[in-house]
């Protein structure tokens, strides 16, 4: 399983803003949820577009939550009808000042494709390795990048939305 941290530059200027938006009425929670869903969301598009199809049950089982281990996943996924996902994040993994949110396949198999794995050996005794597809792990890495302006684009969009 892949474990994403953010390292967002430019605390003082976020804390600013988070400041004017829990004055605004708006709680930090909501601007969190928020936020951890635009992230959630590109992670979950990037991996399920990396993911190798057989029978599609990989791609169709990615679940965002903010606990693992329950396997149930604490967010609401919708379809369009032209067929793109929705995501509607409903509980965040709060750690002191810490938020979290897992991206994960609950798939048997998921692990194998994702990190790689050996066959069985053949008649002739070889064993072979197949390299993983690292989709997640990849999608996440991709976005870690692009956070600190994920960031900024949903703040400002609820600061636009708070001076109208």
């Amino acid at each position: 399983m892949s474990k994403v941290v953010f390292d967002v530059k430019g605390a003082k200027e976020l804390a600013k803003q988070l400041d004017t938006v829990s004055k605004a009425g708006v709680t930090t929670k909501d601007a969190e949820r928020q936020i951890l869903y635009d992230i959630a969301a590109l992670i979950l598009r990037r991996a399920t577009q990396r993911t190798p199809v057989i029978s599609g049950n990989l791609r169709r089982n990615y679940q965002v939550g903010s606990n693992v281990s329950d396997k149930t996943g604490d967010a609401v996924m919708h379809r369009t009808s032209d067929n793109v996902s929705l995501i509607e994040v409903t509980s965040v993994e709060r750690q002191g000042d810490t938020c979290n949110i897992y991206v994960y396949n609950p798939v048997e198999y998921a692990t194998y494709v994702e990190h790689g794995h050996k066959t069985r050996p053949s008649k002739e005794g070889k064993q072979r390795w197949v390299p993983g597809q690292f989709m997640l792990t990849i999608a996440a890495n991709q976005v870690n990048g692009l956070a600190p302006a994920i960031v900024a684009r949903r703040l400002n969009k609820i600061l636009r939305e708070l001076n109208r």
